[in-house]
């Protein structure tokens, strides 16, 4: 019971006490054996009466034999970076109130693939510490450049199965406020270094 199953508007996830027996359970085991209905004794023994009754709400369908992932922020059920960004700052409240918002709307905006999206995101938000390669694996935090200039991040990704590149560069100011960014995509193999030479060409 440690994954987000239920239908219920509240919450997806079993919110109840579990023990080491419980939490290991699977949903098939709450059934009757070899037929798709709830197995309502064993159900109401286990679980808080609130819980027992979302799930019993859950109908079980003869002509659905295999579950599947879901992402209720979207109408296709599929997930995207904008939606959960959406849903983090719903749930969360806003991380910084210095950035506009106008920016955001114009990263979500770019053509490219998800995950260079994210990518992009991540270097807009100062997510990706800088690996120094040194023995001692020291990590740099990012510094704003002084005041008056400009200071413009770069990273690459690679995406293996489409033999392809992504990359994507931000622009901050001295006080580290968001100026400007932007990603894109070469359908080629390329090393890092030229990864991210091509985001500041």
């Amino acid at each position: 019971m440690y994954e987000p199953w239920l239908r219920s508007s509240n919450s997806s996830w079993v919110n109840a006490p579990q023990n080491l027996e419980v939490h290991n359970l699977k949903v098939q085991q709450l059934m009757m054996p070899s037929s798709k209905q709830w197995d309502e004794s064993k159900i109401m023994a286990l679980f808080p009466t609130h819980v027992a009754q979302d799930i019993l709400a859950v109908p079980l369908l003869d002509t659905i034999d295999e579950d599947k992932l879901i992402w209720k922020e979207e109408k296709n059920r599929m997930y995207t970076v904008r939606s959960g960004y959406k849903k983090l700052m719903r749930e969360k409240g806003a991380w910084r109130n210095d950035i506009p918002r106008e920016p955001w709307g114009l990263l979500w905006k770019i053509k490219a693939p998800q995950k260079a999206k994210h990518l992009l995101w991540r270097i807009c938000k100062e997510c990706l510490p800088i690996r120094q390669h040194e023995p001692q694996s020291v990590f740099e935090i990012w510094q704003p450049p002084p005041l008056g200039k400009l200071k413009c991040n770069v990273d690459a990704s690679f995406f293996n199965n489409l033999g392809a590149c992504g990359w994507g560069w931000c622009i901050r100011g001295g006080n580290g406020q968001f100026i400007l960014a932007g990603s894109n995509i070469l359908y080629e193999t390329l090393n890092i270094t030229e990864g991210e030479a091509l985001a500041i060409k």
